[in-house]
């Protein structure tokens, strides 16, 4: 047969330590409390204050207890957070606590990093821990107005007005000492070439140089092209005809033979007397122009001047002047005209 029991905790007087009665309870692998006997029991929440006699929880250290309050205006002994939410992001102190003791010195002490703490003085599930960012200002010189951010909170997503609650804080520890030196890393990938540079600013003008000293009368130019040919000279007179050979003997009458072939050419006359000069040709046509002279030599190196800044690049120089014109040659006479053709019909 099951039973079901209330569980009631006892308070040890002696101790000050929580018994359970004699017959000890076992939990079961369905999560069950069982007693000794066999006896199903129902678990039930107990709350401290519900004990008898109550037993409070324990009061945080370095803390004292202020009411909390859903009005801007906070009076003695309050504390509020707006909105009441947890989540925010200021809390204000009145620096007298609930039991009207003036807590100026242990506020004034709250520093920059420091952890303040506040919690439901009759549940200890109901909490908030946060950060202290800045002291903000001390309002009307009663109300102490600290920035906050919220590392960890409870059960309870707000603040309920009227309860008490402790608030206590603890200081932040100091900066430790400096670790030793890590070992040196890997040596990184080689980065990307970097891209090119932008262009330099174009420099200023230098200025002119000096005009250089004129240079040497070029060579004259190569002779004139050869002047076109002639025109052909007065046909020269008829040479005198060459002696006659002797007569050779006469032969038989032979049969008739072929035609022989064509004797040979008689030979040359004697050069006739030398033709009057031919008419004088035309004028050869005018040369080409003379090649540029030779560069004159380079002018006496001045001084070496102290070096300048770098200008800018000069601008493109002026044309030089012109060279002189190569000197006009007369070709040369064209050649005698050819011969006139001997007459040899006689």
């Amino acid at each position: 047969m099951s039973h079901t029991h209330k569980l009631v905790l006892v308070r040890n007087i002696s101790g000050g330590i929580f018994t359970l009665p004699d017959k000890s309870p076992k939990i079961t692998d369905a999560g069950d409390l069982e007693m000794g006997n066999g006896c199903n029991i129902n678990a039930h929440k107990v709350k401290y204050t519900s004990l008898d006699p109550p037993i409070p929880p324990a009061r945080p250290s370095n803390s004292a207890v202020w009411t909390a309050s859903d009005n801007t205006n906070v009076e003695t002994g309050e504390i509020y957070l707006p909105s009441s939410t947890y989540s925010n992001a200021l809390i204000q102190i009145n620096k007298t606590n609930y039991d009207n003791v003036d807590y100026t010195a242990w506020l004034d002490s709250i520093s920059d990093g420091d952890v303040i703490q506040l919690r439901d003085v009759d549940d200890p599930l109901d909490f908030a821990i946060y950060r202290i960012d800045s002291l903000r200002a001390v309002t009307a010189s009663t109300i102490y107005n600290f920035d906050i951010t919220l590392i960890h909170k409870g059960n309870s997503d707000t603040i309920t007005a009227s309860n008490q609650y402790f608030v206590s804080y603890v200081r932040r520890g100091s900066i430790g000492a400096t670790g030793e030196r890590g070992l040196q890393g890997l040596k990184g990938d080689k980065g990307n070439n970097g891209g090119n540079g932008a262009n330099g600013l174009k420099g200023d003008q230098g200025d002119i140089g000096p005009t250089g000293l004129q240079g040497l009368k070029g060579d004259q130019g190569a002779t004139g092209l050869k002047g076109s040919k002639g025109n052909v000279g007065a046909k020269g007179d008829q040479g005198d005809t060459g002696p006659r050979g002797a007569t050779g003997i006469e032969g038989p009458t032979g049969a008739k033979g072929d035609q022989g072939a064509t004797g040979l050419q008689g030979a040359k006359g004697d050069q006739g007397t030398k033709g009057d000069i031919g008419a004088t040709g035309l004028q050869g046509a005018t040369g080409l122009q003379g090649a540029t002279g030779d560069i004159g030599p380079t002018g006496l190196q001045g001084l070496k001047g102290d070096q300048g800044a770098t200008g800018l690049q000069g601008s493109q120089g002026n044309v030089g002047a012109k060279g002189d014109q190569g000197d006009t040659a007369t070709g040369d006479q064209g050649d005698t005209g050819p011969r006139g053709a001997t007459d040899n019909t006689r």
